[in-house]
């Protein structure tokens, strides 16, 4: 037994930084295969904004772009898709260029200047169209935003083909940004509860309830587990203790590799949930990818055994420039964070807020949380956009040629239009008088009067409100905007 008096002790700081590298380190393979899931995401959102890019991106859309320069000024100005002529072919050669950049970033090729530009043409759509903006949006913009900050080329990549001395260098980096992209993916779900326990419908157990009413949103899946009344507040209760809980497992010492892996799958399989009960677009795909950055060292080396770090394999280094400004960033990501939450936001001064704003650093995890949302649901529903005709028929424009049904529904039950038409409906239902209402009016006149030989007349737009009292549903039918096609000009706002 060795002599307690002789035996060498190792100084407090070695040890403290020996357990900040065991805890908040990423592999710089997990580094790649996250860059590859960001180009594949990319592309994919692209190729679902295309189908809908002439409606929601151009002057022929539901949102000229007078129009929202009127509402937003000149924050307009930093899209590139807001100044080009708003015309299809002109945006079309946007929506090429950027698909291009994101094959550009899948392959790792001048990686950090495709990063550099996939993040400004996401930022450029956002901007040209802000009404679509979503949650899958933010996090997109913050993990391109960390990658310009991290070397996401450093392994399968073409520029790490073209750099053999990048081999030899440790799979395990330390730096302040990759800590920082570990906190942002955390943040996410320890604000969310925040905001969430704020909120009397989670603290009350009705919040998966009133989701699995939000209509237009919800799938055939969603309609179903809607069903289970009785094990929908437990659902709140797991969603929410997860939340809280899961985003420690992966800084536990001695317990990272699994604590990582357990978290990896939790989330993804909550994420996957979300996404099979409700149609959030990206949102779930993108919430998923977050997590490679916690996929552990000895993970990828029993998987992936010839990529095992070669022996004497230096640490790579970060830049101090690289360094300086991830904790900048992070800052300003705390602060950003810390002012979403109501009441205690009010330290964090506004132009922090706007600082972050224009560097797309977007915080605000509260989904499902607004203070108008009561225990009866009200404000759930589904949108009924009517056409009429020549003839006097009228017919249903989100599903045609069938005419509206006025009658209540199994929720679920009806094909849902995409994630992005259906937050854009619900946006304009927040804002009665906006000037967008005559926009769209003016758009869907243009668009099925082609469709239908010039024989639409007037489109109305409805909303039918389903508030639930006592276990029994009501309805109430809500016009929401009416217009003639001949004049665009809208009716007034008259409650059904």
């Amino acid at each position: 037994m060795a002599d307690p008096v002789t035996t060498p002790k190792t100084p407090w700081k070695i040890r403290l930084v020996s357990l900040a590298r065991e805890l908040f380190y990423v592999d710089l393979r997990s580094l790649a295969l996250l860059r590859i899931c960001l180009g594949l995401l990319i592309l994919a959102d692209l190729v679902t904004r295309a189908r809908h890019f002439t409606a929601h991106y151009t002057d022929l859309g539901v949102a000229p772009r007078d129009v929202l320069f009127e509402q937003f000024g000149n924050s307009c100005h930093y899209s590139l898709h807001w100044w080009l002529s708003g015309s299809p072919v002109a945006e079309a050669c946007l929506f090429v260029t950027a698909g291009l950049c994101a094959i550009g970033l899948l392959l790792g090729k001048w990686t950090r200047m495709m990063t550099v530009l996939c993040w400004y043409f996401q930022a450029s759509l956002l901007i040209r169209m802000p009404l679509l903006h979503t949650a899958g949006d933010k996090t997109l913009q913050l993990l391109l935003v960390w990658s310009l900050l991290l070397p996401m080329g450093a392994r399968w990549s073409l520029d790490a083909a073209r750099r053999p001395e990048l081999a030899s260098r440790s799979n395990t980096y330390v730096s302040v940004a990759g800590f920082a992209i570990l906190m942002q993916v955390c943040l996410i779900y320890w604000v969310a509860v925040v905001l969430k326990l704020l909120t009397p419908m989670w603290r009350e157990g009705y919040a998966v309830a009133f989701a699995l009413t939000r209509e237009g949103y919800v799938t055939g899946i969603g309609g179903w587990i809607g069903q289970f009344e009785d094990i929908l507040p437990l659902m709140v209760l797991a969603t929410l203790a997860w939340e809280l809980l899961g985003p420690f497992l992966p800084f536990i010492p001695m317990f990272t590799t699994p604590g990582r892996i357990i978290a990896i799958i939790g989330f993804c399989l909550l994420q996957l949930g979300f996404g099979l009960a409700l149609n959030l677009g990206i949102f779930p795909w993108i919430s998923s990818a977050a997590w490679i950055v916690f996929i552990p060292t000895a993970f990828w080396d029993r998987v992936l055994p010839r990529s095992r770090d070669a022996d004497g394999a230096e640490p790579m280094r970060a830049h101090w420039l690289s360094s300086i400004l991830a904790g900048g960033v992070l800052m300003m990501v705390l602060t950003m964070n810390i002012r979403s939450i109501p009441r205690v936001g009010r330290i964090v001064p506004l132009v922090v807020v706007r600082a972050g704003n224009a560097m797309r650093l977007r915080q605000g995890w509260g989904m499902f949380t607004g203070a108008g949302y009561g225990p009866d649901r009200s404000g759930n529903g589904r949108f009924i956009v009517v056409g009429g005709l020549v003839d006097g028929a009228e017919i249903d424009l989100l599903a045609p040629p069938a005419p509206p049904s006025w009658e209540l529904e199994e929720i679920g039950s009806r094909p849902t239009i995409s994630a992005r038409w259906t937050q854009f409906l619900y946006y304009y239902q927040d804002l009665r008088n906006s000037p967008y209402w005559p926009s769209y009016g003016t758009y869907l006149c243009r668009a099925w009067s082609d469709r239908l030989d010039g024989e639409l007349l007037r489109v109305s737009v409805w909303f039918m409100d389903r508030p639930k009292s006592f276990g029994e549903e009501r309805l109430r039918l809500i016009r929401l905007w009416e217009g003639t096609c001949d004049t665009a000009e809208p009716s007034p706002l008259n409650p059904g």
